[in-house]
């Protein structure tokens, strides 16, 4: 008996709509859509129940909808195609459903305009700092994500924000060692522009809410949050908070260097400043040292 209705619903499941709705949307995530259509009109057609027809004619409407922004963007060169991220505003905008049949398609599109993308050279999408090392995340391609995000550093030195983009694909790898590194010197740079999307550091985020964003890096040091990064050179202080916190960061690099090089004078001489310039963080720092003795 249950073999009779195990058998039943896999004929059911597999039944002959489900079947042609399933290679329709095969078509549709190859963009061949008029192919596409002949499988849902050939659903609509057989019309045996409400349901396959009702998801026929969604799909129908889905090629409606998709057909000319894919066509336009498939046929025209990158160079001039424009503005690729119309197409991603109007992915954005569209309310795609769970089936599978949809998200194969969903897929295929969003791979469309990554690639339509990074042959226009775009890298931001324009919606809430979203780019398009975040569709490639989306679609679980984050090593591919993390080249795009280093290709976009190699010409565009001064974009801090990329620091940022790195340091969450590298999270998001459990590269952890290396996205400290990259959390401790995107704030050093620009803590003003502090993006806290792009922190998954749990830790990282309560320390920066407790002690802001310039001071984190160096609370984050004595705290065994972040790691001590070399000061970058030529910083553009963003605040007056900022100039102070890399200021003390500065003079606990140097007293590390100091220490690890045992020079007395110098590390005697790098303390006293860091206590006038932050006695909290210098009680922090030299409660770490006693404890390293």
């Amino acid at each position: 008996m249950n073999e009779v209705f195990n058998n039943s619903n896999q004929i059911q499941l597999f039944s002959r709509e489900a079947l042609i709705l399933s290679e329709g949307y095969r078509n549709m995530a190859r963009f061949r859509f008029d192919e596409a259509k002949r499988f849902f009109d050939d659903v609509l057609k057989s019309g045996p129940n409400p349901e396959d027809s009702e998801a026929a004619q969604r799909a129908l409407k889905l090629c409606g909808n998709w057909q000319p922004l894919v066509s336009q963007a498939i046929s025209t060169e990158p160079s001039l195609f424009g503005d690729s991220t119309i197409l991603y505003r109007e992915f954005r905008a569209f309310d795609f459903t769970n089936t599978p049949g949809e998200q194969q398609f969903r897929e295929a599109l969003l791979l469309l305009i990554i690639n339509r993308m990074l042959d226009t050279g775009c890298f931001h999408t324009g919606e809430g700092g979203i780019t398009v090392a975040d569709l490639l995340r989306d679609l679980g391609r984050h090593k591919k994500a993390k080249e795009t995000i280093r290709k976009q550093m190699e010409g565009r030195p001064d974009d801090h924000y990329l620091i940022y983009c790195l340091a969450q694909i590298q999270w998001s790898l459990k590269n952890w060692g290396e996205a400290k590194k990259k959390y401790a010197l995107a704030l050093l740079h620009d803590p003003c522009g502090l993006p806290p999307e792009r922190v998954e550091y749990k830790e990282l985020t309560t320390l920066i809410q407790n002690e802001g964003p310039e001071m984190a890096p160096a609370f984050g040091w004595v705290r065994g949050v972040l790691p001590l990064v070399p000061p970058p050179d030529g910083v553009n202080i963003c605040s007056g908070a900022h100039r102070h916190a890399v200021e003390c960061y500065r003079l606990l690099w140097r007293a590390d260097r100091a220490l690890r090089r045992d020079d007395i004078d110098a590390r005697v001489e790098y303390r006293k400043k860091l206590n006038a310039e932050a006695p909290a963080l210098y009680d922090e720092y030299f409660a770490l040292f006693k404890r390293k003795e």
